[in-house]
């Protein structure tokens, strides 16, 4: 349906599970930065995407550096948006699925590892957006209701989460 990204809590999986489309930079503004800490994480692939197990924010942008971000959601009824201000930046901590190598067997990379991503642009905001589900909380749940913006055309965003364009337009 056009998402970039999708927690397990909106699959009905009660687990801290989050998945961000490798596409979602050309979905947004086309800039998005996602950069392993070493050389054993799990690579993002343009074409797969990044899946975190026990996603948490162990840095965020300085306050000055925060954007403004203009966000549908798929359990929203369409046409839904509000504004919200999300950080530009954000180091996130993961526990990794472990890694094969090619002849099948394990991979130096042990279930379980605690690894760290660093995620700017659309990639932060996405991951922000889908760990918000994985704690219970919507986009309505940042705004008052009567600040919530209603797309009269009936039809989702560039990404069905988000505009991507940073500037809340």
């Amino acid at each position: 349906e056009g998402a970039v990204g999708l927690a397990a809590q909106q699959c009905g999986i009660d687990a801290s599970l989050i998945f961000i489309d490798g596409a979602v930079s050309a979905a947004g503004t086309g800039k998005g930065v996602a950069k392993r800490s070493s050389r054993n994480d799990e690579r993002r692939d343009d074409e797969g995407g990044i899946f975190l197990v026990n996603p948490r924010i162990v840095q965020r942008s300085p306050e000055s550096k925060m954007k403004v971000w203009t966000e549908e959601c798929l359990v929203l009824p369409p046409g839904f948006r509000a504004a919200l201000l999300r950080d530009a930046e954000i180091v996130v901590e993961y526990e990794s699925l472990g890694r094969w190598d090619s002849e099948g067997g394990r991979g130096d990379d042990a279930p379980g590892t605690t690894r760290r991503i660093a995620l700017s642009g659309e990639f932060a905001r996405c991951a922000q957006h889908e760990m918000d589900h994985d704690r219970g909380v919507l986009i309505v749940d940042h705004v008052p209701l009567g600040e919530l913006l209603w797309r009269d055309d009936g039809g989702s965003g560039v990404d069905g989460h988000g505009n991507g364009n940073g500037n809340g337009n």
